[in-house]
């Protein structure tokens, strides 16, 4: 049986939330001075992302103040349990990623240094007087699953815990923001893990029937080098598996991802997995039938998310995974697609 090649991809960069013009009066306010979590923050005030409803995925941060001209560093520190990161711009400047940090399992002391990250300020990037906006991308990668009660446990935070500009006393404004509607679901039918706070995952870019047609067209993912920060790529395809027969049906990337990327997996809108150079050796996903239109059209979208310039990804195809006569029938899942915003 032969499937149908993946072609006709769009390519999107992302990431306004990077530019200090970007308007986000209506993100949330990040200004609690005490956290339900067991663990203190390095700094005030508490920026943990549970505290503002923001539980699952990726989370973005804006910082404004006002510049000395004193500047140095920008020393952060982030808890995103194991290989999760975080990038950072300061005036719309890429300054770069660092790892994020975990806490003990059990008991204090708590670990005072979680997840730093050190970056200089490029000189001449900030003038005396003038106002300043730090920006940060976090990665989580989930909460502490397990069988225990312990508070340290499944308290621990997510997020920034700690964050201040080397060379400068002038206060920080934060505001935060994740998944769209935090906690006021947006999408009862994929439920609250599916989505994090990527601009594209809050506007609908996972979504079939978003219109893509003003993006930009490349034959395949890898004929393209992608910046840092937030891409997307789109393509849709359609399949009609045969009759009588339980076929499997999985997305396969033609080898590992360069170092430093990752990508989130969405077909028809469903969250489907993460494909990442630091986060393990798969390669393979399968694609769920009834979340798989197997007779019918089908959307996938990739987000990439990438702490250096210049990578491509590896060719992305579909491959049969296996197939056996006879099966059980599998209903179609309903899959909402994309509504544009009211006016």
């Amino acid at each position: 049986m032969r499937l149908p090649a993946l072609t006709g991809w769009r390519v999107r960069a992302e990431a306004p939330e990077a530019a200090p013009g970007f308007d986000d009066s209506a993100w949330t306010v990040a200004d609690h001075t005490s956290t339900l979590s067991p663990i203190p923050p390095v700094t005030l005030p508490v920026l943990y992302s549970d505290d503002y409803g923001y539980h699952s995925g990726s989370v973005w941060y804006r910082g404004r103040f006002t510049a000395t001209g004193t500047e140095t560093q920008v020393k952060l520190n982030a808890v995103t349990g194991k290989r999760g990161n975080y990038l950072v711009w300061l005036n719309g400047r890429y300054l770069g990623s660092a790892a994020g940090g975990t806490q003990a399992d059990a008991g204090p002391p708590a670990n005072p240094d979680p997840g730093p990250g050190t970056f200089a300020v490029p000189a001449g990037l900030l003038r005396p007087g003038a106002p300043a906006t730090l920006a940060v991308l976090v990665q989580n990668m989930g909460q502490n699953d397990d069988w225990t009660a312990e508070e340290i446990r499944f308290r621990q935070p997510r997020g920034l815990v700690g964050a201040r500009i080397a060379g400068s006393t002038a206060p920080i404004g934060w505001r935060i923001q994740g998944a769209a509607g935090g906690e006021d679901l947006p999408d009862p039918v994929r439920g609250p893990l599916n989505l994090g706070g990527l601009y594209g995952e809050r506007t609908g870019w996972t979504l079939p029937g978003f219109p893509d047609r003003a993006w930009l067209g490349v034959a395949t993912p890898s004929a393209r080098p992608l910046d840092a920060g937030v891409s997307w790529l789109r393509t849709s395809f359609r399949l009609d598996l045969p009759a009588g027969q339980d076929t499997s049906v999985g997305l396969r990337f033609g080898a590992a991802p360069p170092a430093g990327y990752r990508v989130l997996l969405y077909l028809n809108g469903w969250n489907l997995g993460q494909y990442g150079a630091d986060i393990g050796p798969q390669t393979d996903f399968v694609l769920p039938a009834g979340l798989l239109r197997g007779h019918g059209d089908n959307t996938l979208a990739l987000a990439v998310v990438a702490d250096r310039p210049g990578g491509k990804l590896p060719p992305v195809s579909l491959v049969t995974l296996g197939t056996q006569r006879g099966g059980v029938p599998v209903r179609d899942v309903p899959s909402p697609g994309y509504v544009p915003p009211r006016r």
